[in-house]
Order: C-alpha cells, then sequence, then structure tokens
C-alpha cells in the first residue's frame, strides 16, 4: 500500500480513544492520514450549535496527538476543493458516516473523487461509546 493517501474527517471535539482508534484504523489503508477538520461555522450551519471547542483548539488537540500526518481545516465555500488540494486514494469515514459515504458516492464525479475507494471503519467499543452528536444526519467537510 505504499504512497497511499488516506483522507478522513470529523469534528473531532474533545479528542478521545474513539478518535484515536478511528484514525489508527484510517492508518491501515495507507501512508499518509489527511484529517479534515470541520469548520465552526459549518457546524453551526448544519446543527445548529457550535462544539464545545473552537476549530483551532481542536486542530491544536490533534497535532499534541500526533495520529495524523497532516491537518487541514475543510472548505466553507467550495466542498470540493479540500479533495482537488489532497487527492485521497483512500476515504475512511467513522462507522457512524453511512448517509456522509453514500452523498459522496453519489457526487464523486462532482467532487472529483472517482475511482476513490470508500470505508466505513469499525465502531471503537460501542456500547461505552456511542457516536458523537455530531454525527451521520449531516455532512461536514
Amino acid at each position: 500500500m505504499s504512497d497511499r493517501k488516506v483522507m478522513v474527517f470529523g469534528v473531532f471535539d474533545e479528542l478521545h480513544d474513539g478518535h484515536r482508534d478511528f484514525l489508527r484504523q484510517a492508518k491501515e489503508y495507507g501512508d499518509h492520514v489527511v484529517v479534515v477538520v470541520a469548520r465552526d461555522a459549518i457546524i453551526a450551519r448544519l446543527y445548529g450549535k457550535k462544539p464545545n471547542n473552537d476549530e483551532i483548539t481542536r486542530i491544536s488537540e490533534l497535532l499534541k496527538d500526533g495520529s495524523a500526518d497532516d491537518i487541514v481545516m475543510g472548505h466553507i465555500e467550495d466542498r470540493k476543493q479540500v479533495f482537488l488540494e489532497h487527492k485521497p486514494d483512500v476515504i475512511v469515514l467513522g462507522f457512524s458516516q453511512e448517509k456522509f459515504s453514500k452523498e459522496l458516492r453519489e457526487n464523486e464525479k462532482e467532487l472529483g473523487i472517482e475511482g476513490v475507494d470508500i470505508v466505513l471503519a469499525e465502531p471503537y467499543n460501542p456500547k461505552n461509546n456511542p457516536p458523537s452528536e455530531f454525527k451521520n444526519e449531516k455532512i461536514h467537510f
């Protein structure tokens, strides 16, 4: 799997072991993991509320953790841009992001991700760690 770039998306609010397991699973699909952190403005628009930590704090926590090779902010105006800039070979989504997966597949040509593998990660101890409140219903990138 040499030189495969993996892209993941999320809010990553209050980084926890479930996030770390998700990023570990993503690393199994390639050599370079790009984490796209949802923007505060997008989260507020889609969910009607803000995360507990702002985007700078969430990125800072990811940097300190060291689980990602690159950490970038999602684009506010042009969602296609992040794919064009980083050209993933694989997109790994959280187990609760099935709707996001479907949306990506339905729009793969428009987004420039034709031929990109899209996989769902396995849940991390789901009985004790349910998905975050920022999940599944809306796309956040």
